[in-house]
């Protein structure tokens, strides 16, 4: 059952991804967070780390899908600069969910939403130093915190 909510999720979320841009091109709400990420985590064996691959495929492509609809003329450009300054790239799949992993693995982010994790694991990837990635991480808390009211 939480399989094919799981899947069912996953398609919505690909559609919800591609017109969650904002006008200034920041993330929306994607409604995926640290929670539905650690219901996936209890699927058993290579099922979770399968269905976490698909929900961050899904997220990319969706915001791929996303750059088509704001500006076909530049949509490449416009890509890859956001893709470079929030999404981690040049990393394997298996090294991201731990990544991922990580940042959920501390209770006070269950709150943030994917897109926020994948932020935090870009800018540790990007070696920010311990004090300036908990300044990231707390501007990220408190953005969960205003779009959950």
């Amino acid at each position: 059952m939480l399989k094919h909510k799981v899947l069912l999720l996953i398609l919505a979320m690909s559609v919800l991804f591609a017109f969650s841009l904002d006008s200034y091109g920041a993330a929306g709400n994607t409604g995926f967070t640290g929670a539905e990420w650690k219901e996936i985590g209890q699927l058993k064996g290579a099922n979770a780390d399968s269905m976490k691959v698909i929900v961050i495929n899904s997220l990319y492509q969706g915001y791929s899908y996303g750059f088509t609809v704001v500006s076909k003329k530049n949509k490449q450009k416009i890509e890859q600069e956001y893709f470079e300054r929030y999404l981690p790239f040049n990393i394997t799949s298996a090294e991201l969910i731990k990544y991922v992993d990580k940042v959920y693995s501390d209770p006070l982010n269950e709150n943030l939403q994917l897109f926020q994790a994948l932020t935090i694991v870009k800018q540790e990837l990007n070696g920010r130093d311990k004090a300036e990635l908990e300044k990231i991480i707390m501007q990220q808390r408190l953005i969960a915190a205003l779009r959950s009211k």
